[in-house]
């Protein structure tokens, strides 16, 4: 749990990331691009894609995978209820890959205005 007392779940199967990707809204930076859909329900779920030409070592991609998942979950109390979300590592961000990473994560998130409103 967060501070905030948010959960994200995880995208599990492939039918889940499908749908996201192929309905779903994207947004691109330098190293990440970000699909998201709403689900309809008050979870939300976070999947991460890394295709083996970014990084070829499964111990890196699963680096980046942790690095992605921290990001998102520092932010989840912030961050609208109710959307999937399939973040894509399209470029190893290399040395300093978290504040790289996270930078951007808040970025996409400004770009798609999926912060929660204050009001809730």
């Amino acid at each position: 749990m967060t501070a905030a007392g948010s959960v994200i779940g995880r995208l599990r199967t492939t039918d889940d990331f499908k749908i996201v990707i192929s309905k779903g809204m994207r947004i691109r930076s330098g190293h990440l691009s970000l699909t998201y859909l709403a689900n309809g329900t008050g979870e939300m779920r976070l999947g991460v894609n890394i295709p083996g030409h970014t990084a070829k070592s499964a111990v890196r991609r699963n680096r980046l995978r942790r690095v992605v998942r921290e990001g998102l979950r520092m932010m989840a109390g912030r961050l609208a209820l109710g959307i999937d979300f399939v973040v894509t590592v399209s470029a190893d961000p290399g040395r300093g890959e978290g504040e790289i990473i996270r930078s951007e994560l808040n970025e996409l998130i400004d770009k798609g205005r999926l912060w929660r409103n204050a009001e809730e």
